[in-house]
């Protein structure tokens, strides 16, 4: 899709984080092995992945989240120019505050926002996760400073340690089976058990 092309140099050119296509490549294999009826995305950005799921899984409904103003009036714009406003709902706001307004269940879910708060949404979306589906966690090695101190900046502290918290949680919570995959920046994916 031309339009998908447009947003990765667009977002090349004004350094916004998209899905990298390592990650977006691995989550197509996925997600067509999946085929899930409905997927939520937090952290929308400008609406690349969003377009790309929709465009690669024909029949998914899609709620996507994004709280940054401008980032929810681009992607507004590009899910609209995409022809995808029927299958793609945005949600502007605090995925901790819009979380727990959503109904029904989701068999794939992307997250791809907050780093640091990664803990806290995994405990908001356990209850509109279906069993038998598929989180996918992006960027969970945060740009290499998970397991190289030279890449490690002390401000950067306590999302550090949370994802460190979040990867240990994902491994040892019973009734979840988890694998990190050495994709991208690190991708987690986490299956609960039917």
């Amino acid at each position: 899709m031309e339009l998908l092309q447009e947003l990765q140099i667009f977002a090349k050119e004004y350094d916004v984080p998209i899905v990298e296509e390592e990650v977006r490549d691995c989550l197509a294999m996925f997600l067509r092995i999946q085929q899930p009826k409905r997927l939520l995305e937090l952290g929308t950005a400008i609406g690349y992945s969003a377009i790309f799921f929709a465009t690669l899984l024909p029949e998914v409904e899609i709620i996507t989240i994004e709280r940054d103003d401008a980032m929810a009036f681009k992607a507004k714009e590009n899910i609209k120019k995409a022809g995808l406003t029927e299958r793609i709902t945005l949600l502007h706001g605090d995925a901790k505050e819009l979380l727990p307004t959503l109904d029904g269940f989701f068999d794939a879910i992307f997250m791809d926002a907050a780093k640091g708060q990664y803990n806290a949404f995994f405990t908001l979306l356990e209850p509109l996760w279906k069993p038998g589906g598929v989180l996918y966690a992006d960027d969970v090695y945060f740009h290499g400073m998970l397991h190289d101190k030279e890449k490690y900046h002390k401000r950067k502290v306590t999302i550090v340690k949370r994802l460190r918290q979040y990867l240990q949680m994902i491994q040892e919570t019973e009734g979840y089976e988890s694998i990190v995959l050495p994709v991208g920046d690190g991708l987690a994916v986490t299956r609960k058990e039917d």
